[in-house]
């Protein structure tokens, strides 16, 4: 009996800090941005907004873009990435049918004339998935 009780401790030891390491990460939070740029989630929030007042489908496309950002090399806008060939992510045949994409645009362009260079393309991505679920939780 005395016998499992090291590995069962190790096991949990393991499990615990592994859960400590995860929650490490930089992630976005509420507010984040209210010191640098205030209003920024406000303004995300009024994007999403805007486009689902005109096409509610867009709620949904805005998760799976979060998801096609985030799925292989974590968050880093690059699905917003263009180039003049075919080699952009956005170009990419797993990428077909991403929409949302004018949803981050406008969002970044008000935000840049608020304040440059603050709220990154990630986050915006980010806030705007956030905003879509929160949408689709309310009008249920």
């Amino acid at each position: 009996m005395a016998d499992g009780v090291l590995p069962a401790a190790l096991t949990v030891a393991f499990l615990l800090l592994l859960g400590t390491i995860s929650a490490a990460h930089g992630q976005l939070q509420t507010g984040f941005y209210s010191d640098s740029c205030p209003g920024a989630e406000d303004i995300v929030t009024a994007a999403v907004q805007e486009a689902a007042a005109s096409d509610a489908t867009i709620l949904p496309a805005l998760v799976r873009l979060q998801f096609h950002d985030c799925f292989v090399r974590g968050c880093d806008a690059s699905v917003l990435i263009t180039s003049a060939g075919s080699a952009a992510e956005v170009n990419n045949n797993k990428h077909q049918g991403l929409r949302g994409l004018d949803v981050v645009d406008r969002a970044k362009a008000e935000l840049e004339e608020q304040c440059p260079g603050v709220v990154s393309c990630a986050d915006i991505i980010a806030l705007a998935a956030r905003d879509a679920i929160a949408m689709v939780r309310t009008s249920c």
